[in-house]
């Protein structure tokens, strides 16, 4: 922030840790991303002090094929890393985010999992629009299952998640193995979840000048990502007509977010449908805090929370199995 400038935001409703990278964010994000445009929102380094993230015992990286072109995968292997693995789709708008951004993250959830995680750097719009990217992150869902004897993990637990846009593939790839009697996915961690388009809900209305995401910024990056495509339920995931056989599901969200009354209702329609779902709000927070580990106290909660809902569904899933084996 320059001398004398008033501050865009309003720091009272942040926590200590959150209102401290908001003077960053001031000082190095003029404008929000639409104002912005795609060029300079992918060129912006807003945070450029996050800490790398724990050193693992290997992080290697993978080339699959994804409809013709080649799609990036980043695996994060912990020191003791167990047969299970994380698919991790990171946030961006589906336009501006990388595998780096999302570094640390999986470092940390990798580490705390104790399992692999698997970061897919799928195609972006708007040169490459809906369903490229879901298209790209399905691919490697199938490729991290047939290539799992190969390299060591157990297709009995292999989880899906992902931030904001990732969130919203995440809940996509997850739909898609229903509908189509895809392999089986243990559980989905969806972190503040794009899952319907703009509409009244009272977030959109309350946070619509929220830190790092602005209700017009959630409406650039849908058209960026559906362009002239008709919305289906792979893309907006809240016009699901059923949610039967959704895997079991842990969704978290930020107070100060302008999707999060959609993420929430998510999590509503899947309670309304029978599937196992926890839903976590995060206080005092915006939208993009899930990737400040080691700066913000709750970014380090929520991935810690993320990591222990997905071991937890790996160790039941293991039970069960240990138990149909006596039977």
């Amino acid at each position: 922030m320059s001398a004398g400038r008033k501050p865009r935001w309003d720091m009272a409703p942040f926590d200590a840790d959150a209102a401290k990278l908001l003077v960053e964010l001031d000082r190095n994000m003029p404008a929000a991303f639409h104002e912005l445009g795609v060029e300079q929102s992918r060129a912006l380094l807003m945070f450029d002090s996050v800490p790398t993230g724990p050193s693992l015992e290997a992080v290697e990286e993978h080339q699959i094929d994804a409809a013709g072109d080649r799609v990036a995968v980043r695996e994060y292997r912990p020191s003791s890393s167990s047969r299970g693995a994380i698919l991790y789709l990171h946030g961006g708008g589906w336009a501006i985010g990388s595998l780096a951004s999302v570094d640390a993250a999986c470092r940390h959830l990798a580490q705390r999992s104790g399992s692999r995680v698997f970061s897919v750097g799928y195609r972006q719009a708007p040169e490459h629009q809906y369903p490229v990217p879901l298209d790209d992150c399905w691919a490697a869902f199938e490729w991290l299952v047939s290539a799992s004897d190969e390299i060591g993990v157990d297709r009995s637990q292999i989880s899906i998640a992902g931030d904001s846009a990732g969130g919203n593939l995440a809940a996509g790839v997850a739909l898609r193995a229903t509908r189509t009697g895809g392999p089986a996915i243990n559980s989905v961690v969806l972190v503040y979840p794009a899952t319907e388009l703009v509409n009244d809900r009272a977030s959109y209305r309350e946070h619509t000048d929220a830190p790092l995401l602005t209700t017009k910024d959630v409406v650039w990056f849908w058209d960026l990502y559906l362009g002239s495509a008709t919305p289906d339920e792979l893309a907006v995931p809240m016009l699901a007509t059923s949610l039967d056989g959704f895997p079991p599901t842990m969704i978290l969200t930020a107070e100060h977010d302008p999707i999060r009354d959609s993420s929430e209702a998510f999590a509503m329609s899947l309670e309304t449908a029978g599937v196992p779902v926890r839903l976590k709000r995060y206080d005092s927070v915006y939208h993009g805090f899930f990737a400040l580990t080691g700066l913000v106290a709750k970014a380090d909660q929520a991935v810690s929370d993320a990591a222990g809902f997905i071991s937890e569904q790996f160790r039941s899933t293991t039970a069960g199995s240990a138990q149909g084996g006596r039977s």
